[in-house]
């Protein structure tokens, strides 16, 4: 028999040691700034909406989520500017720098998204067009619309998220459904039989006949031709992967962007 006496304290200690843990990664990550607005695109109410919808993606997935704004890409190309931004800050979690950033350049008229670490895995070329698909929907970047369009884009890629890893209480309560569901379809169907006599449709033991007979088939004037098929070169970027390029600091980034 379970002594809960001496087995409650030690589950409570273990909570209190997880939560102190949480709270902890939780204060590093809020250290960094995942909204930085130098265009004045958005108020601040705005900002502090948005820092706290980056910081609990980021926290959640353990990659940092960045929004950033510029009026001035110092000469530079939005994707090498937002490229810049993510690894002379010191973004990106872990020894691959995971996380990504999204820039709204107003000097060159252009949203971009770069990619870093395991983000360059997950958010494919094809996800990406989708996430700028999100962020341009209903004319947001062409109204003026900086906010909205900062929020399609935490929305998107928190759905990828979502649907590309589960935690764990996600997945049990994910197999248990399926479990159930396969469970209730089976009880339906076993159910439905269960019970019945069939009678045959052919009584094949009173009316089948088997003749065999001796049956010769000849083979003549066989050529056996061999050639080697060439395989298509890879392209690389398809659909289902990542084009990746090289930044100024040496750093390896995946992404896409739309002009507006």
């Amino acid at each position: 028999m379970v002594n809960t006496r001496k087995t409650m304290p030690k589950i409570l200690l273990l909570l209190i040691v997880l939560t102190v843990l949480l709270l902890a990664a939780s204060t590093v990550h809020a250290e960094k700034d995942f909204v930085v607005d130098q265009a004045d695109l958005f108020s601040e109410a705005d900002e502090v909406i948005l820092q706290a919808q980056a910081a609990s993606l980021g926290a959640k997935y353990a990659m940092d989520v960045v929004i950033v704004t510029t009026n001035n890409a110092e000469g530079k190309s939005a994707m090498a500017y937002a490229d810049d931004y993510f690894d002379y800050n010191g973004y990106g979690i872990g020894e691959n720098h995971d996380g990504l950033l999204m820039l709204i350049d107003m000097d060159n008229r252009q949203v971009w998204i770069s990619t870093s670490g395991k983000a360059i895995d997950i958010f494919t070329d094809a996800r990406i067009e989708g996430i700028l698909d999100d962020i341009f929907a209903g004319d947001k970047m062409a109204n003026g619309d900086y906010y909205g369009a900062a929020r399609a884009f935490l929305k998107s890629i928190g759905s990828i998220l979502l649907g590309n890893t589960l935690t764990p209480v996600e997945a049990l309560i994910s197999l248990l459904a399926s479990g159930g569901v396969g469970a209730s379809i089976f009880g339906g169907v076993r159910g439905k039989y269960k019970g019945r006599n069939t009678r045959p449709v052919f009584e094949y033991q009173r009316n089948s006949l088997v003749n065999y007979g001796l049956v010769t088939d000849n083979l003549f004037n066989t050529y056996v031709t061999q050639r080697i098929i060439p395989r298509p070169a890879s392209t690389g970027g398809g659909r289902g992967g990542s084009s990746t390029h090289t930044s100024s600091s040496g750093g390896t980034h995946g992404g896409g962007g739309r002009g507006f």
